[in-house]
Order: structure tokens, then C-alpha cells, then sequence
């Protein structure tokens, strides 16, 4: 039993040492440390070639502790189809996906965009004299006469 116990610590010992290398690694080249760029990293840094395995890492408190710590924190996704509930009624399948596509995008990007179909709106007003456009708060409304 004391075999097995000291083989069993041995190993432990192993991957955090790994671990600890390729947390290492990944900082030196400045590349966000993530359970499986962890992972990729040790199979290059074990001896037998065949590494770390995420569930490993999480398993072991000493490997966890090290990831934890090194890990930026996880941006939250953000929930589409609650957001654009509260401000379009009844979206359809394909303002999802729009939404979707649009979250990609920088706030900057976002501005141009709107600026741009604003103009849009404007020269529509100007050369149709029978509809109005106004600005209700939160978004802009078309209203045909």
C-alpha cells in the first residue's frame, strides 16, 4: 500500500511540475493561458510525450490552484435573445441571427453603421416628403403617413 501511495504522489508531483512549466510557457509568449493550451503545451514538455489532460488538471488541486490563478477570467457571453426582447417585439429568427452578427462587432464599427443608416433615414425624409422619421430615445422610428 505504501508503494502505491508514494507511485500515486509521484505522479501528482509530475503533473504539477508539467503544469507549472507550461503555464510558464504560455506566459513567456504571451498567449492566454486556457486548460487546453495547458493541455497541447505538456504533451511537448512531458518526457513520455503523452501530457496533461484537462480533466487531470482539474482534478488535481495543485494543477487546478496553478491554472486558477494563471487564467484570465472568462468573458461572459452575453444573452442575445434577452437583450433584443426588451427592445423588439416578437424578433424573428432571422434578427437573431443579425444580432448574433452584429455583437462581433467594435463599438466603433457599430457607430459608423449607425451614422451611416441614419444619413440613409435623412436623405429618405428629404426626398420623400409623405413619410417622417424621428428619433423616439432608444431607437430611431419610421412612420408612413
Amino acid at each position: 500500500m505504501a508503494g502505491l501511495k508514494r507511485s500515486h504522489q509521484q505522479r501528482r508531483n509530475r503533473s504539477v511540475t508539467i503544469v507549472r512549466r507550461a503555464i510558464s510557457r504560455l506566459q513567456e509568449i504571451d498567449s492566454p493561458v486556457t486548460l487546453g493550451r495547458i493541455a497541447r503545451i505538456s504533451r511537448e514538455l512531458s518526457d513520455t510525450g503523452i501530457g496533461i489532460s484537462e480533466s487531470t488538471i482539474l482534478r488535481n488541486p495543485e494543477c487546478r490552484q496553478l491554472y486558477e490563478e494563471a487564467a484570465q477570467p472568462v468573458r461572459r457571453r452575453r444573452t442575445v435573445g434577452r437583450l433584443l426582447n426588451s427592445e423588439v417585439e416578437r424578433p424573428t429568427d432571422a434578427e437573431r441571427r443579425r444580432m448574433h452578427y452584429l455583437m462581433r462587432l467594435t463599438k466603433a464599427e457599430l457607430a459608423a453603421r449607425i451614422i451611416a443608416v441614419e444619413r440613409d433615414w435623412l436623405a429618405r425624409k428629404n426626398r420623400m416628403g409623405s413619410c417622417a422619421i424621428g428619433f423616439s430615445g432608444k431607437i430611431w422610428v419610421y412612420n408612413h403617413l
